[in-house]
């Protein structure tokens, strides 16, 4: 997953972060501290992959998506809608 470098503090990367020149600049699996990503940032790096597993929590954010969904479809009592509005919040993940 790519994310902003700003918020990859104490994520572990999933790639090496390489310069626009080529360079490999931190291998693959190195914990991302503040002096690292200060380093990084120096080097006008902007994202970096991390792993999955120490990725930001997006729950909320979820929740508030699907809380969305169920108030835009609540008039709507077709058939059709219902199964519009399920499959949407299918792709809520």
């Amino acid at each position: 997953m790519k994310i902003d470098i700003s918020k990859a503090e104490g994520m572990t990367t999933r790639e090496a972060v390489v310069s626009a020149s080529g360079a490999t600049l931190l291998p693959a699996g190195i914990a991302l501290t503040g002096a690292v990503i200060r380093a990084l940032t120096k080097q006008n790096i902007q994202q970096v992959e991390v792993n999955e597993a120490n990725a930001p929590d997006n729950s909320a954010n979820l929740d508030e998506q699907r809380k969305f969904i169920e108030t835009l479809f609540e008039p709507h009592a077709s058939k059709l809608m219902r199964e519009l509005k399920e499959c949407l919040l299918k792709k809520v993940v």
